[in-house]
């Protein structure tokens, strides 16, 4: 498997620095703008009552914000621990803690430990597949409904 594929780093590259950071700009600011934008698209084809997955959600900003719009569970998937401080701490604050499951899976080494749900949210993740001849882009999760996923462009 080419280096591509290695996990190794993740926390270093995620780290609680980086999440605090992200925890604090939230609560100063609320959402970023691509968020604010997967939050919008999703409330507006109906999120109400649906299950929501996020893939490396980090603190769960964009978690909070459906569930306040009629969500009914989420799920986050992570594969750095360095998040679950500033998350649980978000989520206490939201009174949400207990409609909020937080796991450390990486899917693209265990993609069928990931249940069906309504939604998926891929915010600036990519899911990095080892394949036969090499490494592939390719989605690793399996919505029941609708698929978002954002991705930062370079200026």
């Amino acid at each position: 498997m080419g280096d591509c594929c290695e996990p190794d780093g993740y926390d270093a590259a995620f780290s609680d620095r980086f999440a605090r950071r992200v925890a604090r700009r939230y609560r100063r600011r609320g959402l970023s703008q691509s968020s604010r934008a997967i939050v919008s698209f999703l409330s507006e084809r109906g999120i109400a009552g649906a299950s929501v997955l996020e893939i490396g959600g980090g603190v769960g900003e964009i978690q909070v914000e459906l569930l306040r719009r009629g969500a009914t569970r989420a799920t986050n998937l992570e594969i750095s621990t360095n998040y679950e401080s500033e998350a649980v701490e978000l989520l206490d604050r939201a009174g949400m803690r207990d409609r909020v499951d937080r796991r450390f899976v990486d899917i693209a080494q265990v993609p069928d430990e990931v249940e069906l749900t309504d939604v998926v949210v891929l915010h600036r993740v990519s899911a990095v597949i080892p394949t036969t001849d090499g490494c592939s882009l390719r989605p690793a999760a399996r919505p029941t409904g609708c698929w978002c996923s954002a991705i930062r462009r370079a200026t």
